[in-house]
């Protein structure tokens, strides 16, 4: 569902309810995010805005790590925090929802959310999440976008999505994140980080941006194996390059 009340106010809701649980046992499961986004903000000083706020409240529903990391990879995860075009995007925001976060009996999943922005207009915006799962882990969900000088003629445009987790049964940390349809002028910019902290019985200590050398023997990560950064020239750029030879 998406309602606007004219300029200022934008509420989005989806959800998802299930009438069995998994085995065909008796009962239902809920999941329900909702989102209010302010045109123009609150002002919170110091150029600081509250551009939007919103939670996720999940009734015997769990949340996966594994899949939330590789929809960080993907860019799909920007739908699970403030999506634009509800409606039209629907089908993709549900499947990524059934799959995330599936039903499970004796798990509660409450997830507050904020948007803030920098500058007027916005040059800086991230969109922040914390999951807290009952009985279970915490996980923050966040995306991070950066635009110079204008939204609408940036020269400089870095997009971040993150997820990051304290998983208190397997005693470790760790936070994983991605670039995706970032460009510095017509040259484009993938890659990816990571950081494990584990206090298990075989403690470990990983941190990668761009990946690993290739004679690097890594780990088990709870997270896919970062990318390296990569620069490349858009189409445009090649386009040119061809006219002018």
């Amino acid at each position: 569902m998406e309602l606007t009340l004219g300029d200022f106010l934008s509420l989005k809701a989806i959800g998802l309810i299930n009438t069995r649980l998994p085995g065909g046992e008796p009962g239902f499961s809920l999941l329900v995010i909702i989102t209010a986004e302010f045109n123009p903000g609150f002002q919170l000083g110091f150029g600081f805005v509250l551009a939007g706020v919103g939670g996720l409240l999940g009734l015997n529903r769990a949340v996966l790590l594994d899949p939330l990391a590789l929809a960080v990879r993907t860019g799909t995860a920007q739908n699970l925090l403030f999506p634009t075009n509800v409606v039209e995007n629907a089908p993709r925001i549900l499947s990524d929802l059934r799959v995330i976060f599936p039903p499970q009996r004796g798990r509660f999943l409450i997830g507050p959310m904020a948007k803030i922005g920098w500058g007027t207009p916005t040059l800086i915006s991230i969109s922040l999440g914390v999951i807290i799962e009952i009985p279970g882990n915490i996980v923050i969900l966040g995306r991070l976008r950066v635009n110079l000088p204008t939204e609408d003629r940036a020269l400089i445009l870095l997009q971040v999505t993150f997820v990051g987790a304290i998983e208190f049964d397997k005693r470790r940390i760790w936070f994983f994140a991605a670039l995706f349809e970032s460009r510095v002028l017509f040259i484009t910019i993938d890659g990816e980080m990571g950081l494990l902290m584990d206090f298990s019985d075989n403690p470990n200590f990983v941190l990668t941006v761009g990946g690993f050398h290739p004679r690097f023997q890594a780990p088990a990560l709870p997270f896919p194996t970062p990318r390296r950064i990569a620069l490349s020239r858009g189409p445009w750029a090649r386009r040119a390059s061809s006219t002018r030879l």
